[in-house]
């Protein structure tokens, strides 16, 4: 699978896109920080944000998934509800995970590391979802965290090599 460190053109406006969800998300954590709106109330609003994109967006902070869209959960077989406050690595194929887990670590530390990628994803059912991630850090609480937007590319292998 293709890892761009720096990706090509013909991911500029996907990352276009990354970025405008970046600053969205940081107008809110400086708003919190200067009106000290509660936590349950800035989650709230992070949530309603990203639950309005109609993107497959996810906030993973310490490993945990914080939220995602139920545009995200749903294709993995989940909701919202049940996959928050979950490891990520649950929904990692067994295979990708060393690499994620080492992608997650690096950014926290400042690495240079791939921001656009392909990886596997795991079903409720245990089946395969290919997608590419674009993901970045941003502050989320006043602590590192990461955005990704999720990309299904196909939910087989077959698929995957058909498309």
């Amino acid at each position: 699978m293709h890892n761009p460190v720096c990706p090509d053109e013909s991911h500029q406006k996907e990352l276009m896109e990354l970025h405008t969800w970046l600053i969205e998300l940081e107008k809110l954590e400086i708003r919190r920080d200067r009106e000290k709106i509660p936590d349950q109330a800035f989650k709230k609003e992070c949530r309603d944000l990203i639950e309005g994109s109609g993107e497959k967006i996810g906030i993973i902070q310490d490993r945990q998934i914080v939220t995602m869209t139920s545009s995200l959960s749903s294709p993995l077989g989940y909701s919202p509800e049940e996959m928050a406050g979950t490891p990520f690595s649950r929904y990692v194929h067994p295979d990708e995970l060393p690499r994620l887990a080492k992608y997650y670590e690096q950014r926290l530390s400042g690495l240079d590391i791939p921001v656009v990628y392909e990886t596997i994803l795991m079903h409720r059912n245990s089946s395969n979802i290919y997608v590419k991630i674009l993901t970045s850090l941003f502050k989320y609480l006043g602590k590192p965290a990461n955005l990704a937007i999720i990309r299904v590319l196909a939910e087989t292998k077959e698929d995957a090599s058909d498309g």
